[in-house]
C-alpha cells in the first residue's frame, strides 16, 4: 500500500506561490520574527493541534495553561497541554528522517514509563470523522509501508513541502501508534518543514486548518483507505500558503525600510529599476520604492544613474 499523488497544475501553481512566500521568509521576515510572536505561534498551533480532536478549549485558557497561570480546566486536558508545550520547545531534538526518533515522539506524547517506543503490535480500531469505525492496516502492512514512507523522506527526489504533506497523509493512513497519530503526523509535518527552513518551527499552519476542520478530515484517507495523496496534497498546500501569507502580513507591519534595502543589497544586481526593485518587494507603492532607493543612496548602498524615468541604480560596493 505505497501512497500516490498526481502532480496537476493546481499543484503546480500552489508550490510557485509557496516558493514565492519562501523566498521572503529566507530574506528578513520569519527568521527574526519577535519571542512574543513566536510564543503566540506556538499557543496557536497547540490550542488548534487539541482542538481539532474534539476537545473543547478556548485559546485563551490554551494561553494560561502553558504560561502557568491559575486556571480551572479538567486535569487531564490541563496535563496534555503542557505536554505538548513541552514537546513544541525540544522540537529540535527529534530527527524528522528517522523512525527511532518518530518512535520517541510517540512515547513523548504518551508520558507513561511503560509504554514501549515502538509501533502498535496488533490491529486497532480507527473512528473515523463521520463517526464510522474500522480497522487499521494490518501491522505487516503498516511496518512495511512506514519502511517506504521513511525511505522516501530520506532519499526521494520531491520537495520537502511535498514530503511533508506525504508524510502527514502517511501516517494517518498507517495509524502506526496505538494512539496519537494524529498529533504526531502533525508534528511531523513541522519537522519536516523545520529542514526546509527553521522559521517554519513558528508557522501556525494548524490554525488554518482548524478553520477548514472538515475539509481537512474528508481530505484523509477515509474509510475507503485511499492510498491517492492528491486530494490532501492540495489541501496541505493551501494550508501552508494560506499562514505564509498571514505571518508575512503580519510581520511586514514590524519591518523596516533598511531591512528591504539590506536585502535587495544582497541580490547584487548590476544595474535595476524602481520598477525592478518593486519586483523584489511587492507590497510596497511606487512612493515607497522611491524613498526606499533615495535612504539606499544615502546610506551607500546604492548609486543613482540618471534621472526621471531614465533613472537607473547600481549596487555600491560596501564593507560593514
Amino acid at each position: 500500500m505505497r501512497i500516490t499523488y498526481t502532480l496537476g497544475t493546481k499543484i503546480i501553481h500552489l508550490l510557485t506561490a509557496i516558493a514565492e512566500k519562501k523566498g521572503e521568509v529566507k530574506a528578513y521576515f520569519l527568521n527574526r520574527i519577535e519571542p512574543k510572536s513566536r510564543e503566540k505561534n506556538k499557543i496557536d498551533s497547540i490550542h488548534a493541534s487539541i482542538n481539532l480532536q474534539n476537545a473543547s478549549i478556548t485559546r485563551e485558557a490554551t494561553q494560561d495553561i502553558i504560561l502557568h497561570e491559575s486556571i480551572r480546566a479538567p486535569r487531564a486536558l490541563i496535563g496534555e497541554v503542557r505536554n505538548a508545550s513541552r514537546i513544541y520547545e525540544e522540537l529540535s531534538a527529534f530527527d524528522p528522517l528517522s523512525q527511532k526518533s518518530l518512535k520517541l515522539a510517540y512515547k513523548a506524547f504518551i508520558k507513561d514509563p511503560g509504554t514501549r517506543a515502538d509501533y502498535r503490535m496488533e490491529e486497532i480500531p480507527v473512528f473515523y470523522w463521520r463517526g464510522s469505525v474500522g480497522m487499521a492496516v494490518p501491522c505487516e502492512e503498516m511496518k512495511k509501508g512506514m519502511n517506504e514512507l521513511f525511505h522516501y523522506l530520506r532519499y526521494g527526489e520531491d520537495q520537502m513541502v511535498i514530503k511533508s504533506c506525504i508524510c502527514h497523509y502517511a501516517i494517518q493512513f498507517y495509524m502506526p501508534f496505538e494512539l496519537e497519530n494524529e498529533k504526531i503526523s502533525r508534528l511531523w509535518q513541522t519537522l519536516l518543514l523545520m529542514k526546509e527552513h527553521p522559521s517554519f518551527e513558528f508557522l501556525s499552519w494548524e490554525k488554518e486548518i482548524l478553520k477548514q476542520k472538515k475539509k481537512y478530515y474528508s481530505s484523509l484517507a477515509g474509510q475507503e483507505q485511499n492510498t491517492d495523496a492528491t486530494e490532501f496534497l492540495f489541501f496541505m498546500l493551501t494550508i501552508i500558503n494560506d499562514a505564509l501569507a498571514s505571518q508575512l502580513e503580519s510581520c511586514r507591519k514590524l519591518i523596516r525600510p533598511i531591512d528591504r534595502i539590506r536585502y535587495f543589497y544582497t541580490l547584487q544586481h548590476t544595474s535595476f529599476t524602481r520598477k525592478e526593485y518593486m519586483l523584489v518587494h511587492k507590497n510596497i507603492s511606487m512612493a515607497t520604492a522611491s524613498r526606499d532607493l533615495d535612504l539606499g543612496v544615502e546610506n551607500g548602498f546604492f548609486e543613482k544613474h540618471g534621472s526621471n524615468n531614465q533613472t537607473r541604480y547600481t549596487c555600491h560596493l560596501r564593507y560593514e
